[in-house]
């Protein structure tokens, strides 16, 4: 009985779904294609002020209203947000896109995207294209702008 289980085990494994499946295109791009920042609210009550069921949430508010600029310069790698004065950039979060299939890691102590983190200073991220034949390291600066 093992046998002829073994035996099926292998039939089924050799005549996998394969066959007549389109071949995908393999993407080659390691691009940063934009960048925002945003900030995690923790609402404790509901719009009437009342402690329900589901509160206290957490909340991510798009910053889009407080970028001033954003500059993605495809050549050098480098990407640059300029957001209004009043943004504090100790804790905040970054969101990018980037190349289709594409992943993105952080590099040294970069913090991971997506997560609060500070980004008073550069940070440095590795894209690395979907067929793994490239990746490029991409410097993102955020700053304020001057009153």
């Amino acid at each position: 009985m093992k046998k002829l289980l073994y035996i099926f085990s292998l039939a089924v494994l050799f005549s996998s779904c394969r066959a007549g499946l389109d071949e995908l295109p393999l993407y080659e791009d390691s691009e940063i294609l934009s960048f925002k920042l945003a900030r995690k609210d923790v609402i404790e009550k509901d719009p009437e002020g009342k402690n329900v069921h589901g509160y206290p949430k957490v909340v991510i508010t798009n910053y889009s209203d407080k970028q001033v600029s954003l500059d993605i310069d495809k050549e050098a790698k480098t990407v640059k947000l300029v957001v209004t004065a009043d943004v504090n950039l100790k804790n905040v979060i970054g969101i990018c896109s980037i190349s289709r299939a594409a992943t993105i890691k952080p590099t040294g102590d970069s913090p991971k995207l997506g997560f609060m983190a500070n980004w008073t200073k550069p940070h440095t991220y590795r894209v690395t294209a979907a067929d793994d034949s490239f990746h490029s390291d991409w410097t993102i600066t955020v700053t304020n702008q001057k009153p």
